[in-house]
């Protein structure tokens, strides 16, 4: 697209003068013809056309550069373009045509001649400069009206067909905070970015286009293996999570409880970018271990996957130079409300936290013991699918 916005604002290049004498002759290039046998650059600059249609429109000056039928000119009608009346084609040629050039008016009497009442009410509303200036060809989709690649970029992705493989991008997300963030590595930044994109391939994404891919999660074997199960809420990942420096206890009855809604409240403040870079080592560990799980056929550990995370925050922590300061109890990130903090024991002892849910027929015990630096010495679940007791709250206490 940027190739063919130069050969429409470029009319005097060499290479714009050859292929205009060779393909279009005395024709436009907006004008829709077949060709065979034309160079790569010509078909390239075809094949954009039609994008470049809804991009463009010149805006009136003298009127000498702007054909009447061909050209994009008219910003109030479908495709800024005229149809005219019958034999209107024969009489008038550029804009200029329509233009007294002393008093710089539309000539009223030719415009209504020519074209349809609403095509002419839309001519006739566009205002021309005082002074003869010369036209100019306009990209709408930018404030200044000149072509930028980012903006040609925008606009061709949201006209794109969606389909389940493109990334859904929430731009409502802190992606500025994100790229911003310092002592991070750049491919854990990226991660995290493919994570709340959904463009990893996760069991459920691909067992959409090979239905003999099981979607069953690698580590719990329960429940489908999608992005929030397998890096927020799967029972396993859970103790990664509580037994962190972080804290964070997942609330598995709140379905708003998500990993980009997690994130976004991270980076929503400074105070919480060291909770928000934790939180990236956490998910780059959990997806690491996970391969292993798959393709090793390793045991998934919690406290393995909690000390190779803190070995990636502190890593980068230590090339930047910077002190950490990671806040140690989820409600210090602006995340959620709780009803207890974490505090650290005395020197030399070691403090184990239990906490217990019930389901239906099944009771679930948590467990994790950290010293008075937050290292995590020892973390275990245990699970009962088939339990039958009578004071399920007290016996998973």
């Amino acid at each position: 697209m940027k190739l063919a916005w130069r050969f429409l604002t470029q009319p005097d290049s060499c290479w714009v003068q050859l292929l205009t004498a060779k393909y279009l002759k005395l024709e436009s290039y907006w004008t829709e013809k077949k060709y065979h046998n034309v160079s790569p650059i010509w078909r390239s600059l075809c094949a954009v056309r039609s994008s470049m249609k809804e991009a463009v429109c010149w805006a009136v000056g003298t009127g000498h550069e702007i054909k009447i039928w061909s050209d994009p000119w008219v910003p109030y009608l479908p495709d800024f373009r005229v149809e005219g009346l019958p034999g209107a084609q024969r009489k008038i040629y550029r804009v200029a045509d329509l233009i007294c050039q002393h008093s710089r008016m539309w000539k009223v009497d030719l415009v209504h001649e020519c074209f349809t009442p609403h095509e002419a009410r839309a001519i006739l509303s566009i205002r021309l400069p005082m002074d003869a200036v010369a036209d100019r060809l306009l990209w709408l989709k930018t404030p200044t009206g000149q072509f930028s690649s980012k903006s040609a970029y925008t606009m061709l992705t949201q006209n794109a067909p969606s389909s389940s493989s493109s990334p859904k991008i929430n731009p409502a997300f802190h992606w500025k905070a994100l790229w911003q963030l310092q002592g991070i590595s750049p491919r854990v930044q990226i991660f995290l970015w493919r994570v709340i994109t959904n463009s990893i391939p996760l069991k459920s994404r691909l067992a959409q286009f090979v239905s003999s891919i099981d979607n069953c999660c690698p580590l719990c074997h329960v429940s489908p293996e999608t992005t929030d199960h397998l890096f927020l809420k799967c029972e396993v990942v859970q103790l990664v999570w509580f037994g962190s420096p972080i804290g964070l206890y997942v609330d598995m009855n709140n379905n708003d409880f998500t990993l980009e809604y997690i994130f976004k409240g991270w980076l929503s403040q400074p105070s919480s970018f060291e909770a928000a870079k934790m939180g990236c080592a956490i998910i780059w560990s959990i997806w690491k271990s996970r391969n292993r799980v798959v393709f090793d056929s390793w045991k998934f550990d919690p406290k393995e996957v909690i000390t190779n995370a803190l070995h990636v925050y502190n890593e980068h922590l230590v090339a930047a130079c910077i002190s950490p300061t990671l806040p140690q109890t989820n409600t210090q990130v602006g995340l959620v409300e709780a009803s207890a903090h974490w505090s650290r024991p005395p020197e030399g002892y070691i403090k184990i936290n239990v906490d217990g849910a019930t389901g239906k027929n099944s009771i679930v015990v948590g467990l994790v013991a950290r010293n008075e630096f937050g290292v995590v010495l020892a973390c275990r679940s245990i699970f009962d699918g088939n339990w039958s007791g009578k004071d399920a709250p007290l016996e998973a206490s």
